[in-house]
């Protein structure tokens, strides 16, 4: 699936979305392949069957720190064996929280 500038918006809006609703030290699943990053649950079933049906998706947990009024806090990923630098442009379009890779 080719995946236009409106279609990421929308997935972006939703990530962002599920991130702003998953409680400080809460964790959110993801899968993500070749920089499409799709966070918790919600996204339309073709977006979802598309990028786990590509060759080799990470799949893995998110937990989120929240911060605080001068901390901006971070974001701990984990099973993102590949692309990651992908993965961080994806989410660094909507979050400033420092990205953790484990």
């Amino acid at each position: 699936m080719d995946f236009t500038a409106p279609m990421l918006k929308e997935i972006e809006n939703k990530n962002k979305a599920n991130l702003k609703a998953t409680p400080d030290g809460g964790k959110v699943d993801y899968v993500s392949f070749s920089g499409i990053v799709l966070i918790g649950k919600g996204h339309k079933k073709d977006y979802v069957d598309a990028v786990k049906k590509a060759p080799g998706p990470n799949k893995g947990q998110i937990t989120v720190d929240k911060g605080s009024v001068l901390d901006k806090g971070e974001l701990t990923i984990t099973g993102c064996r590949a692309g990651r630098a992908e993965f961080q442009a994806a989410l660094k379009k909507f979050t400033k929280k420092k990205l953790i890779f484990r």
